[in-house]
């Protein structure tokens, strides 16, 4: 099993929560999870190197 370390503040990581548990994001919160997102995709694109 892999684990990533994933740098976000508390707020991101509550709104990440909340996307994945199926609840919708308004647009101001989605902003919020930009640069998660960039870091995500940064990540798996290493991975897949």
């Amino acid at each position: 099993m892999n684990t990533f370390n994933i740098p976000m503040t508390e707020t991101e990581a509550q709104l990440l929560l909340r996307l994945l548990s199926g609840q919708d994001l308004n647009a101001q919160e989605k902003r919020e999870l930009f640069d998660v997102e960039n870091y995500l995709q940064d990540s798996l694109k290493e991975l897949q190197q």
